[in-house]
């Protein structure tokens, strides 16, 4: 109720885009050279699984989304877009 109309649907787009962005992250395959047959790392789905948590315990309540949890999507995001 804090955020209105417009703010839950720019909160839920951003959601859906690190959530999106952390599972690609997770299922592609690390890329620094020519080398395509790296091993996976599963390191990788930490983004994806911290994601996942944040919305899960926003569901019972706001506090996570609102607070802590725009400091967590503004990190993951600015990382998962720097990494190469």
């Amino acid at each position: 109720l804090q955020l209105g109309a417009l703010g839950v649907v720019l909160m839920a787009l951003a959601y859906v885009s690190l959530l999106w962005r952390s599972w690609f992250f997770a299922v592609d395959r690390p890329r620094w050279d020519l080398e395509a047959a790296r091993p996976f790392s599963p390191l990788t789905l930490l983004p994806s699984l911290f994601t996942i948590v944040l919305l899960v315990q926003g569901l019972s309540e706001s506090t996570p989304i609102m607070l802590w949890g725009w400091m967590l999507l503004v990190l993951l995001s600015f990382k998962l877009k720097s990494v190469p």
